[in-house]
């Protein structure tokens, strides 16, 4: 189960935390507010779980850009 993995337990928990600019688009997430939301929620603290949220949030604005593009495009 995807849960188990430190990391995408942390972005389940964290996935509201996502900044926005002006446009819409998704500029990252809130790091303090990822913090919160973490301490909060009991999941467990590690360089490891973060670095693979880093990941996570990575390819999701990938896919906003690819998306994004796409649309430019039509």
């Amino acid at each position: 189960m995807p849960e188990s993995d430190p990391a995408v337990g942390l972005y389940l928990r964290c996935q509201t935390q996502w900044q926005y600019s002006g446009m819409g688009q998704r500029t990252g997430l809130n790091y303090a507010g990822v913090e919160a939301v973490a301490r909060l929620t009991g999941a467990p603290e590690s360089v490891e779980a973060f670095a693979g949220l880093q990941v996570i949030e990575r390819e999701f604005m990938q896919v906003d850009m690819e998306r994004a593009e796409r649309d430019r495009k039509k």
